[in-house]
């Protein structure tokens, strides 16, 4: 009887705590982003301002989606009119991080893969990995554990990334083979992660949480909750506020703790509505129908399965919009790549415009100078036909000269032989 008694204290002041803190955890992130609007809007278009949109990004991730766009979008424009490739591929992962938590699968992938293709043309062995890891988050966000686990272990061979980023790459590795049901593999990769966690300042609240799911598969309740209470026991992303508050619903659930696990889900449900997490707000109202239904309180039951079906509703709607974008995006890639293969074209064109206006004046500057070599030549040909004429006369003259002297002499000599006579 005592245990009991103290056990239902501890609930009592859990339960207590986190509706006390709930409040000042949301109005403390709402602080901080609101000090980085207020940073953003004093920034000239510079690399500090990519900086500030990639954090204000970040800090949006897990609870309004829109808003992380947005500033991942405005952020990306202005790194690509900085020419910085490699902001624009912390941008892209922002981004497809963002979709898939908020189930737009198809453009979460996209965004992951241009990312990868900016790190290959960097030739950068890290950050390639680094966006691997990424398209294996986009591909655990569409429940394809196959291919997240192919491309997490890909980013895992890259030594120098997974000692810089071990913690978070063994709960990556540990939660995505607890969804394919490797227990064992699960188990190792949580542990590693969560003793790498506990020694660090830092807190993260996945290993906890999947401690608690491993601990929950083997039926020990009390130790899942008490991972389950562990994993938001300080200050964690919004989502995982929203996961612990489930995982915890549960268990109570199967303790037939019926009070305790509608209080938790309710909690869950509100962090859902009070940010933009959708799917785990019809998540949150299944479970409360269940449990409402299952303590005999059909009007509350009767409420949240119209909650439900409305959450539903925008769940399909956004869906639809999500499809939008997806074309929308697939269209703006198409003339993206006619663009690219527009500017290609025209830069062939010129090429060979290059190429052919030097090939004339390769040309022209050939038979110039083949003209001046047959000028050259004939000239060479008049000045030595010119010498060889200038030495005919020259010997012309002389032979005349003698001659004219021969023939003096001889008329010289018929003088003197006349006189002679």
């Amino acid at each position: 009887m005592r245990k009991i008694i103290h056990n239902s204290k501890q609930v009592c002041i859990f339960l207590l705590c986190a509706y006390l803190c709930l409040p000042q955890v949301l109005n403390a992130q709402s602080n901080y982003i609101d000090s980085l609007k207020n940073l953003l809007a004093t920034l000239p278009d510079n690399a500090k301002k990519v900086d500030v949109y990639e954090q204000l990004s970040w800090s949006n991730i897990t609870s309004w989606a829109d808003s992380s766009m947005l500033y991942s979008n405005e952020g990306f424009k202005l790194a690509e009119k900085l020419n910085l490739p490699l902001k624009k591929m912390s941008l892209l992962r922002i981004m497809s991080a963002t979709l898939g938590e908020n189930g737009n699968f198809s453009l979460s992938l996209e965004k992951a893969l241009d990312a990868l293709s900016i790190a290959k043309n960097k030739g950068d062995e890290y950050e390639i990995s680094n966006c691997k890891g990424f398209i294996g988050i986009a591909y655990f966000y569409a429940e394809d554990y196959k291919n997240a686990i192919a491309n997490i272990l890909e980013a895992k061979r890259n030594i120098n990334f997974f000692n810089k980023n071990k913690s978070l790459m063994s709960g990556l590795l540990g939660e995505t083979y607890f969804h394919l049901g490797e227990l064992d593999s699960a188990f190792v990769y949580i542990k590693q992660s969560y003793d790498l966690n506990k020694k660090s300042n830092s807190h993260w609240a996945v290993p906890y949480l999947y401690l608690g799911k491993i601990a929950e598969q083997k039926n020990q309740l009390n130790g899942a909750l008490s991972f389950y209470k562990a994993s938001i026991s300080k200050e964690v992303a919004q989502s995982d506020y929203i996961k612990g508050y489930l995982a915890i619903s549960g268990a109570f659930k199967k303790l037939n703790n019926l009070d305790s696990s509608i209080y938790y889900a309710r909690l869950a449900h509100q962090i859902s509505n009070q940010t933009a997490l959708y799917k785990y707000s019809y998540q949150a109202s299944e479970l409360l129908k269940l449990l409402y239904k299952q303590n005999n309180q059909i009007d509350s039951a009767f409420k949240y399965q119209e909650i439900m079906m409305t959450e539903k509703d925008s769940l399909f709607n956004r869906d639809k919009l999500y499809q939008l974008q997806n074309i929308a995006y697939e269209d703006e890639k198409r003339n993206e790549n006619i663009r690219i293969e527009k500017e290609r074209f025209l830069n062939k064109i010129k090429l060979y415009s290059l190429l052919i206006g030097l090939i004339v004046i390769i040309s022209i500057v050939f038979v110039l100078v083949r003209n001046n070599r047959f000028k050259q030549r004939a000239y060479n040909l008049l000045q030595e036909q010119k010498t060889a004429i200038d030495e005919q006369k020259s010997k012309a003259e002389q032979t005349l000269s003698e001659l004219k002297s021969t023939q003096a002499q001889l008329i010289q000599s018929e003088k003197l032989a006349s006189l002679g006579e």
